[in-house]
C-alpha cells in the first residue's frame, strides 16, 4: 500500500452506520421533500415510492424526477438534506483517532448527496478537520451523475486534484460503484457491515465489515512495508475478504 497516496471515501453508510431506523427515515424525508417540491402524491405514496426508488436504482430521487419534470433537482435534494438530522448518526469511536493517525495520505470525499450535509456530517463524526473543502465532491460537483453509471464524475475529480488513480484507494457500501473505479486503475474496498455479496464481484479488491476495519487494515499495511504485508488468507474472516490475484 506504499503506493497509496490518497483515499476516496463514500459518505452515507461508509463513514458512518445507516440504521434501519435512519434508511427508513431516508425514504420518508425524500418523499416529504418531494411533495413539498410538487410531487402530486400523499406523503405516504411519496415515501412508497422513494423507497422503491432507491431498492432499484440506488438513489431515492430518481423516480421522482424521472416522473414528474416540473421538480427540480437541486432543490429537492436541498429540501431532502435540510429535513435530515445528522443527531440520528451514531458515530465510529475509533475513526477520529484513526484518521489521526495518517499524516501522509489525502482524504477525499465523493458523494450523491450535498456538500451542505457532508459538512455537517463529518462535523457530528468527528472528522472535518481530515477533509479541506477542495476535497469534498458532492452530487453537483461530479456532473449530477451517478457513480456507477459514468465516469465523468471520477475524471472531474481525478483532473481537479492532479491525482493519479493508480495512486488512489477507493472505499464504498455500494458493490456497483466500485465498478468504474476499478477500471480506472483504483484499488477499491467494499464496506459490508458483516452482509457480503454472495459472489464478489472481480472488480472489488477487499472488503471489511466497516470503515474502522478499513483503517486498521490500511495502517497495518503503512507500518508493513511493500509485498511483505499478507491479507487474510482466508477469502471471507472477521477481518475482511481479499481477492487473490491470478
Amino acid at each position: 500500500m506504499d503506493h497509496i497516496k490518497g483515499i476516496i471515501w463514500d459518505l452515507d453508510h461508509t463513514l458512518y452506520r445507516v440504521s434501519d431506523q435512519m434508511c427508513g427515515t431516508y425514504d420518508y424525508v425524500m418523499g416529504r421533500a418531494a411533495v413539498e417540491n410538487g410531487a402530486p402524491l400523499d406523503v405516504q405514496a411519496a415515501f412508497e415510492l422513494a423507497a422503491r426508488s432507491y431498492k432499484e436504482t440506488g438513489m431515492a430521487q430518481r423516480y421522482f424526477l424521472d416522473m414528474y419534470p416540473e421538480i427540480e433537482e437541486d432543490e429537492l435534494l436541498d429540501s431532502f438534506h435540510e429535513f435530515l438530522d445528522e443527531k440520528l448518526i451514531e458515530p465510529f469511536p475509533r475513526l477520529p483517532a484513526q484518521f489521526e493517525s495518517i499524516n501522509d495520505t489525502q482524504h477525499m470525499i465523493m458523494t450523491h448527496g450535498v456538500r451542505e450535509w457532508v459538512n455537517r456530517v463529518l462535523k457530528h463524526i468527528g472528522l472535518s478537520e481530515h477533509f479541506d473543502d477542495d476535497h469534498i465532491f458532492d452530487f453537483n460537483d461530479i456532473g449530477r451523475v451517478s457513480k456507477k453509471e459514468n465516469k465523468a464524475g471520477f475524471n472531474i475529480m481525478l483532473d481537479y486534484l492532479g491525482l493519479h488513480p493508480r495512486t488512489l484507494m477507493m472505499v464504498e457500501d455500494k458493490v456497483e460503484n466500485l465498478r468504474i473505479a476499478k477500471e480506472l486503475g483504483v484499488t477499491t474496498i467494499l464496506v459490508t457491515y458483516g452482509k457480503p455479496p454472495p459472489k464478489m464481484p472481480p472488480y472489488v479488491d477487499f472488503a471489511f465489515d466497516t470503515a474502522e476495519d478499513v483503517m486498521d487494515f490500511y495502517l497495518a499495511c503503512k507500518k508493513t512495508p511493500g509485498p511483505k504485508y499478507e491479507p487474510p488468507k482466508n477469502e471471507q474472516s472477521s477481518g475482511g475478504f481479499f481477492n487473490k490475484p491470478k
